[in-house]
């Protein structure tokens, strides 16, 4: 990305969610397209520069979404967004996307998937007064660990 407009210089700190902080390099203005033609939108945008490692390329703010009018979709992962032509949707997902999620219907309640324990579990109880207290061990664990266990 060619970028002709030099950052403006802060010292500030930023802080993340986990309340850990960045020093801030600076601040820069740059266009910012969405979409493609004919349904293309041009904004400004106002960055913050930190030097830093991270698995995100840029963050768009709340801010930015609300004045871009964006309805954002997670369960899609998507957002559509006004522009003069048609509403354009960004960030559409991919094939591969939508092979991964076809496994995932909540209503679907697939037996191969529910836990169950490794072996059969023997119940012994914990407190001789009180049934309902009961300690489950698997039957082909060893006599002297059950024994010590007991």
């Amino acid at each position: 990305m060619d970028v002709d407009h030099k950052p403006i210089a802060i010292q500030e700190l930023l802080f993340n969610f986990t309340g850990d902080s960045l020093v801030l390099r600076g601040k820069i203005t740059l266009a910012v397209d969405f979409g493609e033609l004919p349904c293309h939108l041009k904004k400004f945008m106002e960055f913050l520069v930190v030097d830093t490692r991270s698995a995100y390329h840029r963050v768009l703010s709340r801010l930015v979404l609300k004045d871009l009018q964006v309805v954002a979709s997670i369960y899609y992962l998507t957002m559509k967004f006004l522009t003069p032509e048609p509403m354009d949707i960004y960030l559409e997902k991919t094939e591969e996307d939508r092979v991964l999620d076809e496994g995932l219907d909540p209503k679907i309640i697939c037996s191969d998937l529910l836990a169950l324990p490794a072996e059969e579990l023997e119940a012994f109880p914990v407190n001789p007064s009180d049934n309902f207290q009961m300690l489950q061990l698997g039957q082909k664990l060893e006599e002297g660990m059950k024994k010590e266990m007991k």
